[in-house]
């Protein structure tokens, strides 16, 4: 089977502080909920009562970012129910979404998707789990962000959307103390959490989830860190008293003078991705000029510092209504090639260098 490039595209306006992204999030073996209805519910107190059954999902806050504001929508693939004594699981798919699974497991397996049954389709989400256990309790390992796994959980909900298929919209406005959030009240099965954004057709992160009674609890840990950005003027008087070599929030200069300026932000989790799309651009004030040849891009660690070739990135003027566009085509390649310290064997590596 022909492997899918999943590419990820970032714009970073340079006056904004951040910026949801499109994408797709690892594929989980955990959970997640669906009600059919183009309906939306709110989280007060970080805590939405689903009143469907006695599972629940919590959607745990990356470090430094806040979950107010996201949008959640869940569908249910499958309903699930164990055995009495947990030695086996039985799986019914979800009649509003059986064509969706038929149409992308069908063109897995060369088939009509007609011809594709409620046994094949869970027999072949489990033969993706390269990681089988045995019995209804046992803890599920994760698969790789690159694994099949992932790539089919990122097929399942672009054909959702396509089909414009309805789950339940969650928009959460206030969260837990630790900054989670927790959708109780589930039914036992298989959910898919679609983080969506307000760019239509596009979605940053989905996961593949399962509750049951015998791991009632599941948590998520969204994708969607996108980076923040700081830009900061070098002030040419009292470098001294400012410090951090005069970078300054605000700088005092005559008509006539080179204003210095840098944006500061860091490498996003790159994670599943095989391209990754990063750039800068900016609309400057009438009275300035922009000098493309000045332009320099670093990245570091803390350990080095890689200064990126001119020939890794393009130099776009007065395009859209900015003034410029600094593009790298894809920073991931250049990232996992200058820092692969980091690297493990299912090739992932870890990821927040500095880009100055």
């Amino acid at each position: 089977m022909n492997k899918k490039n999943v590419m990820k595209y970032l714009g970073i306006p340079a006056l904004a502080t951040g910026m949801l992204l499109s994408g797709a999030l690892p594929a989980l073996t955990i959970t997640s909920l669906v009600i059919h209805a183009a309906q939306e519910i709110t989280t007060p107190g970080g805590i939405v009562d689903l009143k469907q059954g006695g599972a629940a999902i919590t959607i745990e806050a990356n470090d430094g970012q806040s979950l107010v504001g996201k949008r959640f929508r869940l569908y249910q693939l499958f309903s699930v129910k164990n055995a009495a004594h947990l030695e086996s699981v039985n799986y019914t798919w979800t009649p509003a979404y059986k064509d969706v699974l038929q149409k992308v497991i069908g063109k897995r397996l060369n088939k009509p998707a007609k011809d594709v049954t409620e046994y094949e389709a869970v027999d072949y989400i489990q033969s993706l789990n390269h990681h089988k256990v045995e019995g209804a309790a046992t803890g599920q390992k994760l698969e790789g962000r690159y694994s099949e796994f992932r790539y089919f959980i990122e097929e399942v909900t672009t054909e959702l959307r396509a089909q414009k298929k309805q789950g339940t919209d969650i928009h959460v406005t206030e969260t837990m103390d630790n900054g989670n959030i927790r959708f109780d009240g589930l039914d036992f099965g298989y959910y898919i959490t679609d983080e969506i954004s307000d760019n239509a057709g596009t979605h940053s992160a989905s996961s593949l989830c399962m509750v049951n009674t015998a791991n009632p609890n599941a948590a998520v840990k969204i994708k969607s860190d996108y980076p923040s950005i700081t830009k900061k003027i070098q002030e040419d008087d009292h470098k001294e008293e400012i410090g951090a070599d005069g970078w300054n929030d605000i700088g005092d200069y005559e008509i006539g003078q080179t204003v210095p300026y840098l944006y500061d932000t860091a490498v996003p989790d790159m994670n599943g991705y095989h391209s990754y799309y990063f750039a800068f651009h900016d609309k400057m004030d009438k009275a300035l000029t922009f000098d493309p040849d000045t332009v320099k891009i670093q990245i570091m660690d803390g350990k080095k510092t890689y200064d990126v070739d001119p020939s890794e990135y393009n130099i776009l003027e007065n395009v859209g209504g900015t003034t410029f566009k600094i593009e790298i085509e894809d920073l991931k390649k250049i990232v996992d090639r200058e820092f692969p310290e980091g690297m493990n064997k299912d090739k992932e590596n870890v990821y927040g260098q500095k880009i100055v």
